[in-house]
């Protein structure tokens, strides 16, 4: 199994709203690609805790693929790019990591 861990910073405002707004947004437009994309085995969406001083990011996304392959056809999969420019319009750094696991 592969472990696929991204991490955004999210502006302080972007398209109108708050970073909080678009935390939400992010959250949600997130877990729609659960249903629209079969090669995501498991997912969690995690926003930061508003009272964590030691933060870094404002969102996390943890995904699981069955391999490298599967998290390719994802990155390459329609639906998930017109959500990377989105979120490239609200965010001020990007993080990520890929690993193996058992899980």
């Amino acid at each position: 199994m592969l472990r696929h861990l991204v991490l955004w910073k999210l502006k302080p405002e972007a398209d109108g709203r708050t970073a909080a707004e678009n935390g939400l947004i992010l959250k949600q437009r997130l877990l729609a690609l659960h249903q629209a994309i079969p090669e995501i085995k498991a997912m969690k969406v995690a926003l930061n805790m508003p009272r964590s001083a030691y933060a870094n990011y404002d969102a996390v996304l943890d995904l699981l693929f069955d391999d490298y392959q599967a998290l390719e056809r994802y990155q390459t999969h329609p639906k998930h790019i017109e959500l990377a420019e989105w979120i490239a319009t609200i965010r001020q750094e990007r993080a990520s990591v890929d690993y193996e696991t058992e899980d």
